[in-house]
């Protein structure tokens, strides 16, 4: 059976097909890694939202910008999943 030039695969087409699937690969891994960050935050927001000013205060944060807050220490600590009763030190002044 003969196939036709465009039906073969080439050492270069093989090679160009794998860098297709790593770079999938990679963008499936940061995505899922992407989306465990942002549950974790909101999952942290639910928690802290029900907290008091002076337990807010306590560890660094503020209800004005809570949420955003959150965002950022999720990002500093990627990849790290916590309980969500998990101390949480913002340490926004750094």
């Amino acid at each position: 059976m003969h196939l036709s030039s465009h039906a073969q695969i080439t050492p270069r087409r093989g090679l160009f097909c794998r860098g297709r699937l790593e770079a999938l690969r990679i963008w499936i891994r940061d995505w899922a890694r992407t989306s465990a960050n942002y549950y974790t935050a909101a999952t942290r927001y639910e928690y802290l939202a029900n907290c008091g000013e002076d337990e807010l205060a306590r560890l660094g944060f503020s209800r004005s910008t809570l949420a955003r807050d959150l965002i950022q220490v999720c990002e500093r600590q990627r990849f790290v999943r916590h309980a969500p009763y998990a101390p949480i030190q913002s340490h926004a002044g750094r």
